[in-house]
């Protein structure tokens, strides 16, 4: 019992502070998940430490002038690295310790200081905006996220009653080497044999292929992808008949390395 609550707990073995609760509180279930959850919701709900209500970013993502929110969220990266950001990881295979300030460094997700989420709707039509935050320019994966806006007026042909369509801009070929290079740092850190194995895929690979498959074949796509619901019925019954669509930007490139 706390503070007059039957408190119902699952504790976590070997980590006693950690719980999984629930009780009823003013005909509501609740359910606390974490560190002493039953402790800090009880507070909370007291008015005896900060309400997230308070918090003025809650404020400001409640309200658009785009749609009616009905659901919002956001997660403060910038405070979790602050507050993690010389913790030391556990030793690579290598026998190298990397801290979490050195691995977030090496995706490029380091500058990211918030993320933020936003969706509700417009009369019949559902509406949805995520954003990224960063104090500093986007390097290694994080750089993949900054990709061109993609226009309706580029979306390919699609079947009249098409039900769904997901579409993005991705520069697939300018994408090649930022994953490969991120990659090879990592692995270097983490185990160098690890990455004497992947240059040598690497190499079989393109001697299967008969060339650097992204200068002979990837090159030649475009950045608009698309998948989308075709209404015609696969040979096999799967209840939906998926269509990925890609933009050509050289065909000799694409029709020469097929």
């Amino acid at each position: 019992s706390v503070q007059g609550r039957t408190i119902s707990v699952i504790s976590i073995p070997d980590t006693p502070d950690v719980e999984v609760c629930w009780w009823n509180e003013s005909g509501h279930v609740v359910i606390g998940v974490g560190i002493r959850a039953s402790e800090q919701v009880i507070a909370t709900a007291m008015g005896k430490t900060d309400n997230i209500s308070q918090n003025p970013k809650w404020v400001a993502l409640r309200k658009s002038d785009r749609c009616t929110i009905d659901c919002f969220g956001w997660v403060d990266t910038g405070r979790l690295l602050d507050q993690f950001a010389e913790v030391s990881l556990p030793p690579m295979p290598s026998g190298d310790v990397m801290s979490v300030r050195e691995l977030t460094e090496m995706f490029g997700v380091h500058n990211i200081r918030e993320l933020t989420m936003q969706s509700g709707y417009q009369g019949a039509r559902i509406w949805s905006d995520v954003r990224l935050n960063a104090d500093g320019p986007l390097t290694g994966l994080a750089s993949l996220l900054q990709q061109r806006t993609l226009s309706l007026t580029e979306l390919p042909p699609m079947p009249k009653g098409s039900t769904s369509f997901a579409a993005a801009a991705f520069d697939l070929a300018g994408s090649y080497d930022t994953v490969l290079e991120t990659i090879r740092e990592f692995l270097g850190r983490v185990e160098p044999r690890a990455l004497e194995d992947m240059d040598g895929g690497i190499a079989q690979m393109e001697a299967i292929f008969g060339g650097d498959p992204r200068k002979e074949l990837i090159a030649g796509l475009g950045d608009v992808w698309c998948i989308y619901a075709d209404p015609a019925a696969l040979p096999i019954p799967l209840g939906f008949s998926p269509v990925v669509s890609v933009s050509v930007k050289d065909k000799d490139i694409l029709v020469s390395g097929i």
